[in-house]
């Protein structure tokens, strides 16, 4: 999950990613792109700068 949000949060290419994890790019790619359909694991997830969503007072 670490890698897949560095590869979604940085310009780094899928390579310096590879390298800054100390693994393959084939196996950073699969990770990222196989397992995780290319980052969804972080869809919905806040932004930073995203206000959270309030609950409801009671």
């Amino acid at each position: 999950m670490l890698m897949v949000a560095a590869y979604r949060r940085t310009n780094l290419t899928l390579r310096q990613i590879a390298l800054l994890f100390g693994v393959s790019k084939s196996a950073a790619d699969r990770i990222i792109c196989g397992q995780y359909g290319h980052g969804s694991a972080l869809d919905g997830l806040v932004e930073s700068g995203d206000e959270l969503p309030m609950a409801p007072s009671a």
